[in-house]
């Protein structure tokens, strides 16, 4: 069975990410997070968890500025 506190784990991160970037529709949010090389269909839920992380970690958090698109930036 899966860990169902994944799900909280994993809508607070496109949570978070979206209040960063309000402008991506949420399609363009996750085909952002997620790599070109991965099916999304069989997409485990870690392995999503793992590419949203990264997506935070690169664009929204404050620590790098300088990698941020302009809509990070203000939060």
């Amino acid at each position: 069975m899966r860990d169902p506190k994944r799900i909280f784990r994993i809508m607070k991160l496109i949570s978070k990410i979206w209040k960063a970037n309000p402008d991506l529709r949420l399609s363009q949010l996750l085909l952002n997070a997620i790599r070109e090389d991965m099916f999304t269909y069989w997409l485990e839920d870690d392995n999503l968890e793992n590419a949203l992380k990264y997506t935070y970690n690169i664009y929204c958090k404050k620590d790098n500025d300088k990698l941020q698109p302009k809509c990070c930036k203000k939060v």
